[in-house]
């Protein structure tokens, strides 16, 4: 089954995207960044979420 045999690679991304919301929450809290700082971010971020899912989906899929 081709999630049981992606899960670690999943599993990482997901505690990857975790980290990186945090430590973006932070900064936020900090008032480090500005305007076009967040929106770039959350664009990475969004982009690192749909090809996760498409990874998903295409192993249930299979």
């Amino acid at each position: 089954m081709p999630f049981t045999e992606n899960k670690k690679s999943y599993l990482d991304s997901l505690f990857s995207i975790s980290t990186l919301l945090k430590r973006w929450h932070t900064e936020i809290q900090n008032k480090d960044i500005n305007k076009n700082y967040m929106i770039d971010s959350l664009n990475k971020w969004i982009k690192k979420l749909e090809k996760l899912r498409h990874e998903i989906m295409m192993g249930k899929s299979k």
